[in-house]
């Protein structure tokens, strides 16, 4: 039952989170909220079990922990389209000529 629930919990919370995830506190935090709810239902847990211990027994990451996982990931992918700066004046990291 839990894996089948929590693969679509996962699914809802993944979908735009890049977009969305850099949001205010106050909106994450109406997530997270919503996100321990419905992983205590789905592993039946009781109101008052640990959340951290729950997110680490279930090996699944939290709502601030999925958007900088997937930020991290784009940032990876998009480290080939970066250009070197280019400059004139004398750093230490200048190429000697």
């Amino acid at each position: 039952m839990g894996r089948t629930h929590k693969n679509h919990l996962e699914s809802h919370i993944h979908y735009g989170i890049v977009g969305w995830g850099g949001t205010y506190n106050s909106h994450i935090k109406q997530l997270e909220v919503i996100q321990k709810m419905f992983i205590k239902i789905i592993y039946n847990r009781n109101n008052v079990y640990s959340s951290d211990l729950l997110y680490t027994e279930s090996k699944i990451l939290d709502v601030r922990q999925i958007f900088l996982y997937k930020m991290l990931i784009l940032q990876h992918k998009k480290r080939t389209d970066l250009i070197p700066i280019q400059h004139e004046y004398n750093t230490r990291h200048k190429k000697k000529l």
